[in-house]
């Protein structure tokens, strides 16, 4: 099927948006069906119909690979979206995150979200993994999230070098899914589910450095059996086969040691911090993992996930989606940069094999009016950021940037600051003798 360009050029140079294509059968019943086409469904062709032209967002990306829209920074606006989500104030975390995704930074939104499950909400909202997951995956084609933008929808024939009719800026603003009504319902959606769900500092076993020897590993593997009596030599020649090898029989046990578990994670990370600063590394083979780069699976994380598969086998089935949606979570956006901030996920999945919270346990949990208030003006909050930027000197309505440089105060020499000091003492006299000009003053006739 060819989809029709959303946007029709007029003989007068300007555009008209061309609506959603209707069925030409006579058939009601094919008219009512293709009406609401399934290419179309949430479909960024169709947000003239879904965003009221007064919310659309018109504004071009910050000039700056650090700066906000706003000309904020980057890394700034980040702690403080971090930081409203855990202290549960709803609307500056729907502000800072709006600003982010307008900001084109709408995959780190979806990381600190994801950062903040696993560490913060984890077992106390259990299905919030879930929720997110299927959230995502609706629009995951939406959210696309290539390189350059905050999520591209090519439009159709744009291949077409002759016409540059595509390469209009009030054109090329309709390719952000800042415009696309669906994706800004999951970006207030999902801030509004983790900031008022209940929250807990996730707790862990704290590990002695002092404990981070081979010795300390020997003795661990030899209370579990592991590598017979040649086990030492096998230590000696690679450290994380054998640690792996003690996680999986702590997970295999007939009463998992969930603890134990995330113990020797939390040793495992401590051993390899050990062996950096002696610029050394923890040999990995390279695994085959689907939607994560090939450049990225070289990392024991991957041995951990499959030790925790083979536990699955042996758990009813609403535990076994709570568990791999959670893995589908962690591996969004992946990187081996990222893993100390995604472990808590890990950690959340393993601890959920003690706990038995059936799938139907509800996502939204309190708060329902808030959840309503926020998703009753999510446009708004796009609109009130177009309407801040519209204020600033600095930023062009038709998405040009004129970056102003701040005038220094310059600095007062000694001359000047007599002189001020001066005129303060002159404006200070006058002051009290203000009452003398009620005195009605002489005639001189000379």
């Amino acid at each position: 099927m060819s989809l029709p360009a959303p946007f029709l050029p007029l003989a007068d140079d300007s555009m008209k948006f061309n609506d959603r294509p209707t069925a030409t059968t006579s058939n009601r019943n094919t008219v009512r069906r293709n009406v609401m086409n399934q290419y179309y469904v949430g479909h960024v062709y169709s947000i003239m119909s879904t965003i009221p032209t007064d919310y659309l967002y018109w504004f071009s990306q910050p000039p700056l690979k650090s700066l906000t829209v706003t000309g904020e920074s980057k890394a700034q606006v980040l702690k403080q979206f971090r930081s409203a989500i855990l202290q549960t104030k709803l609307e500056a975390a729907c502000i800072n995150g709006v600003e982010l995704h307008c900001s084109g930074y709408l995959q780190q939104v979806i990381n600190v979200i994801i950062e903040v499950i696993g560490s913060h909400v984890h077992i106390h909202n259990p299905n919030i993994g879930t929720r997110l997951l299927e959230r995502y995956k609706r629009f995951e084609k939406q959210i696309g999230l290539p390189s350059k933008n905050a999520g591209t929808i090519h439009f159709p024939n744009e291949d077409d070098k002759e016409s540059k009719f595509f390469d209009r800026p009030e054109v090329l603003g309709y390719r952000s899914t800042l415009n696309c009504q669906p994706v800004r319902n999951f970006v207030i959606e999902m801030i509004s589910i983790v900031t008022l769900s209940h929250q807990k500092e996730m707790t862990l076993p704290k590990i002695n450095p002092k404990d981070v020897t081979q010795n300390y590993l020997y003795v661990a593997a030899k209370s579990l059996k592991i590598g017979g009596t040649n086990i030492l030599k096998i230590i000696m020649k690679n450290e994380l086969k054998v640690v792996l090898e003690v996680i999986e029989k702590y997970l295999l046990h007939k009463n998992t040691k969930t603890e134990k578990v995330i113990y020797w994670i939390l040793w495992l990370i401590k051993l390899e911090g050990k062996l950096k600063r002696k610029g050394e590394k923890l040999p990995c083979k390279t695994l085959k993992i689907e939607g994560v780069p090939r450049k990225q699976t070289n990392h024991w994380v991957w041995y951990i996930w499959k030790s925790l598969f083979s536990r699955l086998s042996f758990c009813p089935a609403f535990k076994k989606k709570q568990i791999i949606d959670l893995y589908e979570i962690f591996k969004i956006d992946f990187t081996k940069t990222i893993v100390i901030q995604r472990l808590p996920i890990l950690f959340f999945a393993i601890r959920l094999l003690k706990y038995d919270v059936a799938n139907h346990f509800p996502a939204i949990l309190n708060n329902l009016h808030l959840h309503v208030q926020a998703y009753s003006n999510v446009n708004a909050l796009y609109r009130n950021l177009q309407i801040k930027l519209a204020r600033k000197s600095w930023v062009n309505v038709v998405g040009s940037e004129k970056v102003e440089k701040a005038t220094k105060p310059k600095k007062m020499t000694k001359t000047m600051i007599k002189e001020m000091e001066k005129r303060r003492s002159i404006m200070n006299m006058n002051e009290k003798m203000a009452y003398l000009d009620i005195i009605p003053k002489a005639e001189n006739h000379f």
